[in-house]
């Protein structure tokens, strides 16, 4: 696993090497075993590109950037093909020799031999740049479901891309210009959905798309299309049979390493099948590695350590409190260069830097939500669906005033909470009733929050209408269908996948994800919605797949849910920190939001009326953003603290 970064000038300028190095370096945290670098001048165009390695396979003869036999083609390369031993023996017995054992080198024969199809026969998770000397073309790819992220920037004759927004932001006299409408989508979903990014000049490369960039002009097209379809029924034996198949035969190709792995292990479902799946492949024990929390609602712990007692695992674990919070709330915001609100970040970064003591990469069950349906989202549409007729009762306006004042605890589970979203969203059409589980701050909420200028920057534009779109364009007619069809394509790119990518990275750990090798998701897109959700039981077809490998106790457990418990932590251990740069003047002078709403926002999440919990970290984040990467100018210092920002 690596970083990777490009600059390409036809301005009348060469590129800088000095510059590069320092694009590139500032990815070290992705690739500490070392760096490489190409850089030439052409009559049409300057050209630089740089790599950071981690090394896993190959680590004698693996550097880049790596070029062909005559050094016309040069790739620089972030990621892990998990085919290339079989694409390797094809193209050698189509002529093609190697110098190296890395599955870079594959990429470069495949591009030699397919051009840009080479993409439909790669199976892995990559972003990667190739420059093609001869036709003078820069080729950019992302893998299909987006587990590595890839950003590009057009300036005025210069073309730059890299693995991260910082790296972007070496390059001299780069505009650092806030895109009002991303603080909308971030507010709204807490992230920022591809193409945008907090910026206006940079965008994201969507999953499954290519870029070419050719003689100044930049064409970016999509080269994998999955869709959900309502396919014949050929009955629940044949699907078992298949998913186990395929999900075993993913956990075996993602074991290639020439590193020390383990995998991360929450004893939830998913996790619980890589792991045991892993532990059918090795001789040696699975080193596993869990999170907890101080309260209890939350905590998870009893079941990883349940599955790995059942796998024999060497087991690590530790327990997040208040105090990590503001301990890594500064190295977050760096890591992840723009806003990002999910709170499970914290977590996820400390269970990495634990992991990281031991292994150089794991393997974990992202995705597993999204393919199998898991979320209590699913679950809550179909009660909608079922009871509709009992829940069309509560639309009496009084009773509606009652349910609307009933208090909200911040229990992960909390019933009142949840019985409110139920009953509000029962007159929603199908699509808004399904995407409204998805919003953080609701178009109300938005537009009591935001100050009457701000708002007027981006008034017309609404930031459900690429969600509702995605909704109706699947070919299956299925509600379950639909959702899963806008997750897997919106919130686990942009959410679970950049969580996870940026947490790993910034501990310089490989994160591998068998559920989501693109097999098992197209093959689940054809399964039939009655084996994912039967009845009121989510993910039946992987629980029935795996029965016999899993401990009976996480077989019959119901849905946890990945929660932090911040909202507990707001209204105690993190109060005074939350009020204390929410209302500063230095916050509200920005003048995005009305100073008395994000007051009451505060004291509702108090007295516990509503659980605000995810706005609020929200507001905090974006303002901590702020306070680094504009006022600061992204000037990271180890040790920096939040009252430093």
């Amino acid at each position: 696993m690596c970083g990777i970064a490009g600059w390409l000038r036809w301005d009348g300028e060469g590129v800088p090497l000095e510059t590069l190095k320092k694009i590139t370096r500032v990815l070290s945290h992705r690739g500490p075993d070392g760096e490489g670098y190409y850089a030439k001048n052409f009559k049409e165009v300057s050209v630089g590109l740089g790599h950071r390695r981690l090394k896993i396979i190959d680590l004698i003869t693996g550097d880049q950037p790596m070029s062909n036999e005559d050094k016309s083609i040069w790739i620089v390369y972030n990621g892990e093909l998990y085919n290339f031993p079989t694409l390797r023996k094809e193209l050698e017995n189509a002529g093609h020799t190697f110098s190296t054992r890395s599955d870079t080198e594959v990429i470069i024969h495949l591009y030699e031999e397919k051009g840009i199809e080479c993409l439909e026969e790669m199976n892995g998770m990559f972003a990667f740049a190739i420059w093609d000397e001869n036709k003078k073309r820069l080729f950019l790819a992302r893998d299909r479901l987006g587990i590595k992220p890839l950003y590009y920037w057009e300036g005025e004759k210069q073309f730059a891309f890299a693995s991260e927004i910082k790296s972007l932001l070496q390059i001299p006299g780069f505009p650092r210009d806030i895109d009002p409408m991303a603080i909308n989508y971030f507010l709204t979903f807490q992230y920022i959905p591809s193409p945008y990014s907090i910026y206006r000049g940079v965008k994201k490369l969507p999953p499954a798309h290519f870029l070419i960039w050719e003689k100044g002009k930049v064409t970016v097209r999509k080269y994998w299309k999955l869709d959900f379809i309502d396919p014949p029924d050929r009955g629940e034996k044949f699907y078992r049979k298949k998913i186990k198949e395929i999900i075993e035969d993913a956990v075996k190709i993602r074991l290639v390493s020439d590193v020390p792995f383990g995998a991360f292990l929450s004893g939830g479902i998913d996790s619980t099948i890589v792991v045991g799946s892993m532990s059918k492949y090795l001789q040696e024990p699975v080193k596993t590695f869990s999170m907890g929390f101080d309260v209890a609602s939350f905590n998870e712990l009893r079941y990883a350590r349940i599955a790995s007692r059942h796998f024999s695992t060497q087991h690590y674990e530790f327990i997040v409190k208040p105090p990590n919070v503001i301990e890594f709330l500064p190295l977050l915001i760096w890591h992840f260069d723009e806003p990002f609100g999910d709170s499970s970040a914290i977590p996820t970064y400390m269970v990495s830097q634990l992991a990281r003591k031991y292994v150089t990469m794991v393997l974990s069950g992202d995705g597993g939500d999204e393919v199998f349906a898991g979320y209590h989202r699913y679950l809550a549409d179909r009660l909608l669906d079922y009871f509709h007729p009992f829940f069309s009762l509560w639309r009496n306006k009084v009773l509606k005033k009652l349910i609307w004042s009933l208090p909200e605890t911040t229990r992960i589970n909390d019933f009142s909470r949840r019985f409110k979203r139920l009953i509000l969203r029962q007159e929603l059409e199908p699509a808004l009733r399904y995407l409204s589980w998805l919003v953080i701050f609701d178009e109300q909420r938005r537009r009591s929050l935001f100050t009457e200028e701000f708002y007027q920057e981006f008034k017309d534009l609404n930031p459900l209408e690429h969600l509702i779109h995605l909704y109706h364009s699947t070919l299956s007619n299925h509600p379950l269908s639909k959702a899963q069809f806008v997750d897997t394509l919106s919130y686990l790119p942009e959410d679970i996948l950049t969580k996870v990518d940026r947490t790993t990275m910034a501990n310089s750990l490989e994160n591998r994800v068998p559920l989501l090798d693109y097999r098992l998701v197209e093959f689940m897109a054809a399964v039939p919605s009655h084996y994912k959700l039967r009845g009121f039981w989510m993910k039946y077809i992987l629980k029935k797949a795996f029965r016999e490998d899993l401990p009976l106790t996480i077989y019959y457990r119901g849905k946890h849910g990945f929660g932090v418990p911040i909202g507990n932590w707001f209204k105690k251990e993190l109060r005074e920190f939350a009020q204390n740069i929410l209302l500063d003047k230095r916050t509200l002078d920005r003048g995005y939001f009305k100073p008395k709403e994000v007051q009451r926002i505060l004291e509702e999440h108090q007295r516990g009326k509503i659980d605000h919990s995810h706005r609020i970290w929200g507001l905090l984040i974006l303002e901590l953003w702020h306070r680094f990467y504009i006022d600061k100018k992204m000037t990271f210092e180890p040790g920096l603290k939040v009252e430093d920002l």
